[in-house]
């Protein structure tokens, strides 16, 4: 592999000593601290949850899906093990949450949303997740929140392997190398990781009958990451960022379906390529992406065959001044598109999406604040404009006052403006106002630590897309027929505790939430002011962490209320998992072991209408991560 063969080259030829590790139990890698003048990439005034490194370890394998189930209050809309995942945040539809790699938009644009499912976590370098809209700054389709991929900053000096295996209930196995290093000025790192599952788990379709299997669910998944890093000087950084993925699942029956006989396989090329360049008081930055996806769906017992493909070219430059305590960002961002399927007829359809956008913020002690607008054309339409206005004010240590307010919107997809039949090529944007403050508090005392934060939300949005059986039609169309309001309180606790070698956490969160739709509708029949369906007013979760020396054990729970399906309700469900965790150095290597029980009560609950779920499935997996010659050589 080309990223391999330069990590071994500029080992050889140019790799210097980086710090020297801090004796066991405790082994941090090297990591490189730059600072840039570009305004960081959360919004004033919103909560932001990161996961990276050590993070990540409390998860090892598993897909992005898995982590937020586990590590956030995210609601996942899953048809099970191996099977299709979408979010929903703040009442929002799966096509609202924004989904970026490296700063491009990942999600389809046919679709407009993406399969969190296939999306492994040894695949990225960090996860971040920022609840609420951010139209200005990222677009379409920032709407109920903005889940960022990113394929981490460039590895320390020197070589570094890792492997991984994991094994579970069902038939699962994953594996995944990862080889990071190179020399000062020229670095890389490769991630290769391949699943394989049956997941055919036990369950009772219905009381009174008899358990059986879950038929036609097996998975099969290689994915590849080369990136490529080039560091002429400090503050002056190229990236390229490859990602290579084939997925080819099956699809099991529901439970009113007999059996299932249809597959799909999804096959993926990302190209992305990141020049930033920092100076004294000016700072600018460039990207671009090329993205190739091919979906092809199989059902032989329906004598169906379809593929699916789209090609995407997506760019953003921005440019950031820096002056005392103020920051001024200007940028332009385009995107253009072109898919294939049969839904479409015998053309391909195209879709072009540039876009300007401004970003000012003052930073001092106490204040933070944001001021952005974003204007974008889709085709030869305008986007109404798009402000934004957050602020964070701090009147004491540890206190924070935030709030925010700016306006949202998600451009029509492909398949909502071409697919025939149904598709409507002159459907307006979704777009609306949202508002958000926050109250949070850290302190501590000796060896304790806590905090907590009470954020209320409100949002609606006009022209929501909604597919429907119109009056007098007898087939769904897409149409602007929706208005949906949504507020709710998400309080939030944490307490710490520290004694020389032991540590103890505790996480409490719940959300309320109401997300209804003011316009009545008959088919679906949605009455106005109903909330809406697969959307729960009641979430909740507590999470608790302990450690000792180099072991770690965690619980999690978490509850989720009823809701509506589309043709009868879901009951609420409460889950939990229990992890055991090591990790501790041996011979220049760190070893990081796990064992995990998911569903630990035997749960028997749905998530998605007659799709079946596990009960109580076990996990279990090793990872070894080698140390660098020049890591160590001090």
């Amino acid at each position: 592999m080309l990223a391999a063969a330069l990590l071994l080259v500029g080992h050889q030829l140019g790799a210097t000593p980086g710090d020297s590790l801090p004796p066991a139990p405790l082994t941090l890698p090297v990591a490189e601290i730059s600072a840039t003048l570009l305004p960081p990439p959360g919004p004033v005034g919103s909560p932001r949850t990161e996961w990276a490194d050590s993070s990540l370890a409390r998860l090892p394998g598993g897909t992005v899906a898995e982590l937020l189930a586990a590590e956030s209050t995210t609601y996942l809309k899953t048809y099970g093990l191996g099977s299709l995942a979408t979010s929903s945040l703040r009442g929002g539809s799966a096509g609202q949450t924004l989904v970026l790699w490296n700063g491009l938009p990942l999600s389809s644009p046919m679709l407009g949303l993406l399969d969190l499912s296939l999306l492994p976590l040894g695949a990225v370098g960090a996860v971040r997740l920022t609840p609420g809209g951010d139209g200005a700054r990222r677009g379409s389709g920032a709407v109920g929140g903005v889940l960022e991929l990113d394929s981490g900053d460039a590895p320390a000096p020197g070589l570094t392997p890792a492997a991984g295996f994991r094994y579970g209930s069902f038939g699962l196995g994953e594996q995944d190398v990862a080889l990071s290093g190179g020399s000062e000025r020229v670095r890389a790192t490769t991630r290769f990781v391949t699943t394989r599952a049956r997941n055919d788990f036990p369950f009772q379709p219905a009381p009174g009958l008899a358990e059986r299997r879950q038929p036609n669910a097996r998975l099969a998944q290689d994915i590849l990451t080369q990136s490529l890093y080039w560091l002429p000087h400090p503050g002056r950084r190229l990236a390229l960022h490859y990602w290579y993925q084939d997925t080819d699942r099956e699809i099991p029956p529901t439970l009113v379906q007999n059996r299932s006989q249809a597959s799909q396989r999804d096959r993926a090329d990302r190209l992305a390529l990141d020049y930033r360049s920092d100076g004294r008081r000016l700072a600018w930055r460039a990207r671009a992406g090329y993205f190739r996806e091919v979906q092809d769906y199989r059902d032989p017992g329906i004598l169906l065959e379809t593929t699916n493909a789209f090609r995407t070219l997506s760019g953003e430059a921005t440019a950031a001044h820096h002056r005392g305590r103020h920051r001024l960002q200007l940028g332009a961002a385009g995107q253009a598109t072109r898919a294939t399927t049969r839904g479409y007829g015998a053309a391909a359809r195209h879709d072009t999406r540039p876009a300007v956008f401004a970003d000012w913020r003052y930073t001092s002690e106490r204040l933070s604040l944001q001021l952005g607008g974003r204007q974008e054309w889709s085709g030869h339409r305008t986007v109404p404009f798009v402000p934004t206005l957050g602020a964070e004010y701090r009147p004491r240590p540890g206190w924070a006052l935030r709030a925010r307010a700016g306006r949202h919107y998600r451009l029509p997809t492909l398949n909502d403006r071409y697919w025939a039949p149904g598709g409507r090529a002159d459907l307006r944007p979704e777009s609306g106002w949202s508002q958000e403050a926050g109250l949070a508090y850290r302190g501590g005392r000796g060896r304790w630590a806590y905090g907590g934060e009470l954020t209320a939300h409100h949002r609606r949005t006009d022209n929501w897309i909604l597919w429907s059986v119109p009056p007098g039609e007898n087939f769904f169309s897409a149409g602007n027929v929706a208005c949906v309001r949504s507020y709710g309180l998400e309080p939030r606790l944490r307490l710490d505790y520290r004694h020389r070698r032991a540590a103890a956490g505790l996480r409490l969160g719940y959300d309320y939430l109401r997300a209804t739709n003011e316009i009545a509708q008959e088919s679906p029949r949605i009455a106005a002011g109903e909330q809406l369906i697969y959307t729960p007013r009641h979430r909740a979760f507590a999470a608790l962490q302990l450690r000792w020396r180099d072991w770690g054990l965690g619980y999690h729970q978490h509850y989720t209320g009823p809701v509506a399906g589309i043709n009868e309700p879901v009951a609420g469900f409460a889950v939990a998992d229990l992890r055991l965790r090591y990790s501790g150095d041996f011979a220049g290597a760190t070893v990081t072991a796990f064992a995990s029980v998911h569903n630990l009560w035997d749960a028997d609950y749905l998530v998605i209408e007659r799709r079946p779920t596990p009960g109580r499935h076990l996990r279990t997996g090793v990872r070894f991560s080698f140390h660098s010659a020049t890591q160590t050589s001090q």
